[in-house]
């Protein structure tokens, strides 16, 4: 398996960021948003992407941690606090704050080859 994250990935990362930060700089002031929320979950959905090409213990715990923040902003800026709470984002961000030293994939490498990518 090469353990070579594709650039592609990294580019959606870089450019979900920047668009964070724009949308930070107009909606920030905001105490909900969707725009806001969203970008969160998706750099929340993108760092469990990336777990796929991780190795060591610390990746995943400094993963981990990024996860949990991203979701988190998720379910704090969310305009629908029910859908909010309920979600899988804000139970994962729980079991994340319960277990601050969880140093695995969030979703386990058997799993992530039984629903391998889409060709590129």
């Amino acid at each position: 398996v090469d353990n070579q994250r594709p650039d592609p990935i990294e580019k959606a990362e870089a450019n979900l960021r920047d668009i964070l930060r724009l949308e930070e700089i107009a909606h920030g002031h905001e105490k909900s948003t969707y725009i806001l929320a969203d970008l969160h979950n998706a750099l929340g959905m993108l760092t469990v992407r990336k777990q796929e090409y991780m190795e060591t213990p610390d990746e995943f715990l400094e993963s981990n941690r990024r996860i949990k923040y991203h979701f988190a902003k998720f379910v704090q800026l969310h305009p629908d606090p029910s859908r909010a709470m309920n979600g899988q984002e804000h139970n994962l961000v729980k079991f994340l704050e319960q277990s601050p030293n969880y140093n695995q994939p969030i979703i386990p490498k058997s799993r992530q080859a039984a629903h391998p990518p889409p060709p590129p």
